[in-house]
C-alpha cells in the first residue's frame, strides 16, 4: 500500500489505528505542536518579508477550513480514539498551547462519546 493511500485510510477510517486511545492522544498532541510550529514559521516569514502580508488571510482561511474538516471527521473516530484525543487536547490546554475558544470547538468528540455511551445503555 502506498503512503498516500495509507495516510488517507488512517485519517478517515477506523481500520488503521483509529481505535486505540494512544493514537488519539498522539494525534491531538502532534496537531497542536504542528499548528504552533506552522504559526511561528508563518509569522516569522511574513515579518521578514519572505511571504506577502496578503497571505495572512489565506492562512487563516486554510486554518479554519482544516478545523471544519477535522470536526466533520470526528464522528467516524472510535470511542477510545476520541477519548485519547480529548485527553491529549486537555494536556495541551493545561500547557497553555490551546486557548479556550479552540477548546470549545474541539469538544465535539466529547459530545460524540457521551451520545455513544447513552445509546449503548
Amino acid at each position: 500500500m502506498d503512503l498516500a493511500k495509507y495516510l488517507n485510510q488512517a485519517m478517515w477510517s477506523t481500520e488503521v489505528g483509529m481505535s486505540k486511545f494512544e493514537y488519539g492522544f498522539k494525534r491531538a498532541v502532534s496537531e497542536v505542536v504542528a499548528g504552533l510550529i506552522m504559526s511561528v514559521l508563518f509569522a516569522s516569514f511574513v515579518n521578514e518579508g519572505l511571504i506577502p502580508s496578503s497571505f495572512v488571510l489565506l492562512f487563516h482561511v486554510a486554518n479554519v477550513l482544516s478545523t471544519v474538516l477535522l470536526v466533520f471527521a470526528m464522528p467516524f473516530w472510535a470511542t477510545s480514539y476520541s477519548i485519547g484525543w480529548l485527553v491529549g487536547l486537555g494536556v495541551m490546554y493545561s500547557s497553555g498551547l490551546v486557548d479556550v475558544l479552540e477548546l470549545l470547538v474541539y469538544l465535539v468528540p466529547l459530545i460524540i462519546v457521551i451520545i455513544r455511551l447513552v445509546k449503548s445503555e
